[in-house]
């Protein structure tokens, strides 16, 4: 194939790149003069055919920023199928590697790790594993500011969900002088390297924490130029992570590097552990990881699940935050809504300081207060006690709430602490006697819609009191869709449990993670809210500065809602 050439309604510009069973080329419609990506099936056996078209199905079904976009499928002439795909501009991970031979910053390492997991958390929930992870197939698409964008490419020998091929599920074939694998084996879990294995999404996982070892060392932990040999690495060997400077990624790449696919996180554990700052010793390993991530529970009639996890391990000490705007909080009202089993443990104690806005509503001065005030206090005594729980004790405008806890950003060192409505104190959790479930939340979107469509999306989310509707129609009058997020109860107090203020939060995450799949042209999210102050801060911590698109909160006042911050403008540094 030659630039010029003419293949269905494409005219060939460049070659790209070529792989196990195509060719990749820079592309222009004819008519409309669309750039394109297109891939050229290269090897004519039935398998490869199946597999090409398998890749099409999956890419269909991931329509997500950080996957690359299918556009067609058609057939040359000969009967040979091509691949039609969004052109992406930027460079592979490969590529950037190769400038980068000793490795690359811990921070950015972390960053790409942290985007891939996220996207590839969203693949495997599709039911899909990529199975061939490895730089060359992860881009690096540059942003208007900000670090790189990554996208996942080359589908090709994807797991995809109901395969009618009547084949073993396997990567190994043979081949005249030996077994022969699709793929690269510098990156294969060991499950690939047997014949006949079942490929799960730990494979990917495992993939994961080879490629997160190569950014930070320069080279893979394993290396051999024979394929067998290294494949019996990956079988065998274990990997030296004493080159990891930090304690806390040598753990983490300790449980994504198993040899054993049922031992390793899922990549939903993968984000949270690269998210968070806590250093995890080795004894804490298994437990950390095998907090459920996913749903405890089917609640009601809707049959909705709710996530459910246990509390981690007592820690070493705690950071009881207060954020009471108006009023006093002493410190032995703090104790009393503690467990008995922290009673020995040291207390520093943080006051975020008053946000004005009470009397003065500038918003963009709030959060330039609350934002310093988390650098210079909170943020030092995180790094300085990585092992420390925090406590968040707060009453505050809501706006202030979740911008705080988009800047914590933290799962599993949190905790929250509501105030009771009458009694005016922080009280200790209540036994549930009839816990209040989320219902599964209402989508309210116009028939017709395109998912291209630039727009906006508000949700809607009850605990504490009901939202004015019309008031929040005044200020979107014409979204691209509606989410409402409500319990079966709603009031003050109508928390009993920890676990339920989390799962609105999770359920939160949830509807922004669909809404970044369902519209991926959605720029904004207006985020309309009557939720207790501890649920706000939940709220907060989910927010994805890598994944979600930004989030304009409001604050209710005199009977109607006001924008207040917007929040996820940018990526955090």
């Amino acid at each position: 194939m030659s630039p010029g050439d003419l293949i269905g309604p494409y005219r060939v510009v460049a070659p790209l790149g070529r792989g196990g069973m195509g060719e990749v080329f820079a592309a222009v419609h004819e008519r409309i003069g669309q750039p394109v990506a297109l891939k050229l099936l290269t090897r004519g056996d039935q398998a490869s055919r199946g597999r090409f078209v398998r890749e099409a199905r999956a890419l269909s079904l991931l329509e997500h920023p950080g996957v690359v976009r299918v556009l067609n499928l058609g057939e040359q002439k000969n009967g040979t199928p091509y691949l039609v795909m969004e052109l992406v501009e930027g460079r592979s991970l490969r590529q950037h590697l190769r400038e980068h031979p000793a490795g690359v910053p811990l921070p950015e390492a972390q960053d790409i790790a942290v985007q891939v997991a996220t996207v590839m958390a969203v693949v495997h929930e599709r039911k899909i594993v990529h199975r061939d992870l490895k730089p060359e197939n992860l881009m690096l698409v540059p942003q208007a500011s900000g670090p790189c964008a990554i996208k996942v490419i080359d589908f090709g020998i994807a797991r995809v969900p109901s395969q009618d091929w009547g084949g073993p599920d396997t990567l190994v074939e043979t081949a005249e002088h030996g077994p022969r694998w699709l793929g690269s084996v510098a990156y294969m879990a060991p499950e690939q390297c047997r014949q006949h294995a079942e490929i799960g999404p730990a494979a990917d996982v495992y993939a994961l924490g080879v490629i997160l070892y190569e950014l930070l060392c320069g080279v893979p932990p394993f290396r051999e130029s024979d394929p067998v040999a290294l494949a019996a690495m990956h079988l065998r060997a274990e990997p030296d992570l004493s080159v990891i400077p930090d304690p806390r990624l040598r753990v983490l790449l300790r449980a994504m590097l198993h040899k054993a696919a049922q031992l390793r996180p899922s990549m939903a554990a993968v984000v949270a552990a690269l998210r968070s700052e806590e250093p995890v010793d080795e004894g804490r390993r298994r437990l950390l990881f095998a907090l459920p991530l996913a749903v405890a529970g089917v609640l009601g009639a809707g049959g909705f699940l709710w996530s459910r996890r246990p509390k981690p391990l007592r820690p070493a000490g705690l950071i009881l935050i207060d954020h009471v705007e108006l009023g006093t909080l002493l410190l032995h009202e703090m104790r009393a809504a503690l467990p008995p089993e922290y009673e020995s443990l040291p207390i520093e104690r943080v006051t975020v300081p008053a946000s004005g806005i009470v009397h003065f509503d500038d918003f963009q001065a709030a959060e330039l207060r609350v934002t310093a005030w988390f650098k210079q206090v909170l943020q030092p005594l995180l790094y300085r006690h990585p092992d420390y729980r925090i406590v968040y004790f707060g009453v505050a405008p809501i706006a202030v709430i979740v911008c705080l806890g988009w800047l914590i950003q933290s799962f599993h060192l949190l905790e929250v602490r509501l105030r009771h409505h009458e009694q005016k104190r922080f009280l200790p959790w209540r036994p549930a006697t009839r816990p209040v479930v989320v219902l599964p939340p209402r989508w309210s979107c116009p028939a017709q819609l395109s998912q291209q469509q630039p727009g906006e999306v508000v949700v809607r989310i009850a605990t504490s009191h009901p939202l004015n509707q019309e008031s929040v129609r005044k200020l979107v009058p014409s979204p691209l869709c509606e989410v409402e997020i409500a319990l079966s109860a709603i009031g003050e107090d109508v928390f009993q449990s920890d676990v339920e203020v989390t799962a609105v939060a999770d359920v939160w995450k949830q509807v922004l993670d669909q809404i970044t799949v369902r519209f991926p042209q959605v720029k904004k999210v207006h985020l309309f809210a009557s939720v207790q102050a501890g649920v706000a801060l939940l709220l907060g911590t989910r927010v994805s500065p890598t994944m979600h698109p930004m989030i304009q909160t409001y604050q209710y006042r005199a009977g109607e809602h006001r924008p207040a911050l917007l929040l996820n403008q940018l990526p955090r540094t």
